[in-house]
């Protein structure tokens, strides 16, 4: 996404969560429990600012935002009556939100809001989602949220990842960490400082001298 574009998401955001929280005090409490978690402003309409069928939403880390994510394949049961919902997704732990960025958190055709926990996979290892759903008024719903996957985006201005490293450039870093990314294949080896090459041929070209002079040597002198 734009940075233009972000800007306006996070601003919406902000505003449902002041909604949601004015609505229902105990949310921040829970907010302030929990590891992290994912806000979707409007589902069940388009995007008036990114367009498309899909909810956009925003993801947090210690109430800290850290890239945003998309939501896709809602049934029509997202909407009641046809009304504009909110969602927000609570993650348990780092793993829940590891899950949820590599695209392995997804709810099931008959999930619902409240009470619905994610599994990753079909296993048990990241069950620590819960997704609750509020009508715009803030109101707390039990919709159904069947068929939902869940796309994670970095924002815009975060580090580019130069060789399978996020944020650092070939050759930075200490000795160490250029030694060792040098022997996994993650940066390019260094190349020798010009001085040290200066030096290597010159040895080369002496040890070369020596031995022509020596054979010329052995050639004239008299045979035994």
């Amino acid at each position: 996404m734009k940075a233009e574009q972000e800007k306006t998401l996070h601003e919406e955001v902000v505003a449902t969560l002041d909604r949601l929280k004015q609505k229902n005090p105990e949310l921040e409490e829970e907010f302030q429990r929990v590891r992290g978690y994912a806000v979707f402003p409007s589902l069940g309409r388009a995007s008036l600012v990114l367009g498309g069928s899909y909810g956009h939403g925003e993801v947090f880390e210690k109430g800290k935002p850290i890239g945003f994510a998309t939501l896709s394949q809602m049934t029509i049961g997202v909407q009641i009556g046809g009304q504009t919902l909110s969602e927000v997704i609570f993650f348990e732990d780092r793993d829940a939100i590891e899950a949820f960025k590599g695209g392995k958190v997804a709810f099931a055709a008959n999930a619902s809001a409240v009470i619905l926990k994610a599994a990753a996979s079909g296993t048990t290892n990241y069950a620590k989602c819960t997704a609750h759903a509020y009508s715009r008024g803030g109101m707390l719903l039990e919709a159904s949220l069947g068929g939902q996957k869940f796309t994670f985006i970095p924002p815009s201005n975060a580090p580019a990842r130069v060789n399978g490293d996020e944020g650092q450039k070939a050759g930075e870093g200490s000795p160490d960490e250029r030694s060792n990314g040098e022997r996994s294949g993650w940066l390019p080896r260094t190349p020798r400082h010009p001085a040290a090459l200066a030096t290597g041929l010159s040895t080369a070209a002496m040890l070369v001298t020596r031995l022509l002079k020596t054979r010329a040597s052995a050639r004239s002198s008299p045979q035994s």
